[in-house]
């Protein structure tokens, strides 16, 4: 299984760096130009197409430029506006440029079977497959041109909204610390919390089987399954909560800010409490150390008061990390507090950040990412229209692309709501050939400054999933995002051999004689 994931890894190099240069050489020295020709053919028929071309020109405008002056005319501080603008005018470019890519990538097969001018093709003496592959090497250098474009269009006007909309050094300071970056994330050692929980579902499920004399192995099942899951939320709870006059220690590892410059990591977190405070704040003491703190005298060096339910971030000096990148951090809750129990959630309960890169390396990772997804979306709607029409290949095409979008929210509610164990278990098949759009987004990462991910992370996260494969609680695939990239590669790859196949042997006309 280890070398089958090493072997089936390697697309996710030829895609990124030998794809271009593999097309150019097999268009130059075999096909002797023909996949140039078709692939011209494809950019040429797209641009004519003036009302298209005319409405995303409006529309890029309209979400860039207008966008940028209704933002910098706005109320707020210099430093929001400009992430404000930066998120949702790169959600709407991959939004736009998503559903251009599944149009232009139906109609440039569709259509010319539709209206017979595959015909004339056919005829010259081109291949089939050089005219697939040449049509798909068209779409490729289409999404480049505009994911460059659109992406050039909202770098510069970013830029031009950091040098005019922030009016003050602590907003300039804000926005190069908290967006203008790269910053990448560490969270807290996990928290040893499965045998405790799996204690209490044995005696639970037990209990409830003694009672009601279940029988069948299948509601057992979803029984155990429900429990796992509340209980496992009401351990979390316990573990990370902490009451007045209390503490809770965090261990962090491999924290590794680029350089003495930026010699600073940052304590990010998001409390909530049992019971709320009437002003909504709460009072807390802060250490930290590059030692273990659980056997020393608690002596606070931050002290905070903040909002609950808010994200909130102090900075301190790396000097604070170990040699190895490892930072203990405590926390006691005020016994000001009282009786108000703080709860540090899990997901966005406590994490350090430091800075690993600039935000231009950081914008390119996102639009590199952008332009995956667009070349995904081609792949599919290039083999979709290959065999249906262009009514039917463009809704299932969108109708993938929803779900993808959504898929993250599918799988946590049909672990929930499914009728039964089978059913989810098909549920769960039929979305794993759904591309999972959503988890590997890069606007939250950018709009936030956190590192996008990169080879080096689907790498990391690829060999990680082989490490925990045979362990008894194998960490899920579709946690790691480097796991679901190249799934999805896989699952399109897949796609467009069927595509080329049903293209290549396709009955275009029927000679009568």
């Amino acid at each position: 299984m280890r070398l089958f994931l090493r072997i089936i890894t390697l697309p996710i190099t030829i895609w990124f760096i030998a794809l271009p240069i593999l097309l150019w050489c097999l268009d130059r020295y075999v096909m002797k130009g023909r996949l140039w020709a078709v692939a011209y053919n494809v950019s040429r028929e797209v641009f004519r197409m003036r009302g298209l071309m005319i409405f995303m020109i409006f529309l890029t405008l309209l979400y860039t430029v207008c966008f940028a002056i209704w933002v910098h005319n706005g109320t707020g501080e210099g430093d929001e506006k400009v992430q404000t603008y930066l998120s949702y005018s790169l959600s709407f470019a991959v939004t736009i440029l998503s559903f251009f890519a599944i149009f232009i990538s139906i109609l440039t097969i569709s259509r010319e079977i539709k209206e017979k001018d595959i015909f004339m093709v056919t005829t010259k003496p081109i291949r089939r497959g050089e005219i697939f592959v040449g049509k798909l090497f068209g779409l490729f250098i289409l999404n480049f041109i505009f994911v460059v474009n659109i992406g050039f269009i909202i770098y510069v006007v970013t830029n031009i909204m950091a040098a005019y909309s922030v009016v003050n050094e602590n907003q300039r300071e804000r926005l190069q610390d908290k967006v203008l970056v790269a910053r990448k994330f560490v969270k807290p050692e996990s928290l040893m919390i499965d045998e405790e929980v799996q204690r209490r579902v044995d005696e639970k499920s037990a209990e409830i089987i003694e009672e009601q004399f279940m029988e069948d192995p299948e509601v057992i099942e979803k029984m155990r399954k429900r429990l796992y899951k509340e209980y496992k939320a009401i351990v979390t709870v316990e573990k990370t909560s902490v009451e007045p006059s209390k503490q809770i220690s965090f261990h962090f590892k491999d924290i590794a800010p680029i350089d003495a410059e930026h010699g600073y990591v940052y304590i990010c977190y998001n409390q909530q409490a049992a019971l709320t405070p009437e002003s909504e704040k709460v009072i807390g003491e802060w250490t930290y150390s590059n030692s273990d703190l659980s056997h020393e005298v608690f002596s606070p060096i931050h002290t905070t008061y903040d909002l609950l339910r808010k994200p909130h971030e102090f900075k301190i000096d790396k000097t604070k990390l170990a040699k190895n990148g490892e930072l203990f951090v405590e926390y006691r809750n005020s016994v000001l507090n009282y009786p108000a129990s703080v709860i540090f959630p899990v997901q966005t309960g406590i994490e350090v950040r430091y800075v690993a890169g600039s935000f231009q390396e950081n914008y390119l990772r996102c639009l590199l990412l952008i332009y995956f997804r667009l070349i995904l979306i081609s792949i599919l709607g290039l083999s979709v229209g290959a065999f249906l029409s262009f009514p039917v290949a463009t809704l299932i095409l969108i109708v993938t692309f929803v779900l993808g979008l959504a898929s993250n929210f599918i799988l946590d509610a049909i672990s929930w709501e499914a009728d039964s164990v089978i059913h989810e278990k098909l549920i769960r098949y039929v979305m794993f050939f759904v591309p999972n759009y959503i988890s590997y987004d890069p606007v939250p990462d950018i709009e936030k400054g956190r590192q996008v991910i990169g080879l080096s992370q689907i790498w990391f996260d690829i060999n990680t999933f082989m490490a925990d494969w045979k362990k008894p609680m194998p960490i899920k695939w579709n946690d790691l995002i480097g796991v679901l990239i190249l799934k999805d590669l896989f699952v399109t790859t897949v796609v467009s051999i069927f595509g080329y196949l049903s293209f290549r042997f396709r009955e275009l006309a029927r000679v009568i004689v």
